[in-house]
C-alpha cells in the first residue's frame, strides 16, 4: 500500500520523511537521528535513496510516485560497503516487481481535499516467447494550500534564460503538486 517515500515514516520505526518546503519533488530522510532535510543540490544526503539498486543521487527528485512495488528495503546505519559513501545514516531501496508474463492490469482513481486527483494504471503484458513486460503510469495533482496574494502577476523572463518561457504568470495557489510518473520493465527468460 505504500505509494510514496513519505508513507515510509508510518511503518518504519526511527525513520522520518519530510518533503521539501516549496518543492514537492524532494524529500529528506532521517534514520535514527542521522540524516538531513537539506534542499541544496550540491549537498549529498546522509540517507541515500535507490530504485532497483540505482542511486538517486540527490534529495531533490527522491520523492518517487511508485506503483506495484515488490518490496522496500530500509537499511539502518552506515552502508558504505554495499551502497557507497553517501549512506552514513542508512539506505532506502525501492525494488519494483518483475513482470509476471500473464496479461493483467489494475487501474484506480482517487479524489480528495484541495483538489486532489490521482490516477494510477498498471499493466502486465503477456509473455512473447522469452520476453515479458510491465508498464505503469501515475499522475498526481493537488492544489496548493497557500493562497497567493500576487496571483495573476505577469513576470518578464526574457533577459534571464532563453530556455524558459518569455513570460510567466503567478499562480492562484502556491505549493501545487502536478507530477507524472512512468515505469516500464522487461524480463528476458531464455529457455
Amino acid at each position: 500500500g505504500i505509494s510514496s517515500g513519505l508513507d515510509l515514516s508510518q511503518y518504519v520505526h526511527n525513520l522520518t520523511a519530510q518533503p521539501f518546503v516549496g518543492g514537492r519533488t524532494g524529500v529528506g530522510f532521517n534514520i535514527r537521528g542521522v540524516g538531513d532535510f537539506e534542499t541544496l543540490i550540491t549537498f549529498d544526503p546522509a540517507v541515500s535513496v535507490y530504485l532497483d539498486n540505482v542511486l538517486i543521487a540527490k534529495n531533490t527528485g527522491a520523492l518517487l510516485d511508485v506503483l506495484e512495488l515488490e518490496r522496500i528495503e530500509v537499511l539502518r546505519g552506515p552502508q558504505g560497503t554495499l551502497f557507497g559513501r553517501t549512506t552514513e545514516g542508512g539506505a532506502i531501496n525501492f525494488v519494483s516487481r518483475p513482470p509476471s508474463g500473464e496479461f493483467s492490469g489494475v487501474a484506480g482513481v482517487e479524489f480528495g481535499n484541495y483538489g486532489l486527483k490521482s490516477q494510477r494504471v498498471a499493466m502486465d503484458l503477456p509473455a512473447m516467447g522469452p520476453l515479458s513486460g510491465y508498464v505503469s503510469f501515475v499522475r498526481n495533482y493537488k492544489r496548493g494550500d497557500i493562497r497567493n496574494a500576487g496571483a495573476g502577476t505577469i513576470w518578464d523572463r526574457s533577459l534571464s534564460n532563453s530556455y524558459l518561457k518569455k513570460t510567466a504568470t503567478s499562480p492562484k495557489y502556491l505549493g501545487n503538486t502536478d507530477s507524472y510518473s512512468y515505469f516500464a520493465a522487461v524480463k528476458f527468460e531464455p529457455s
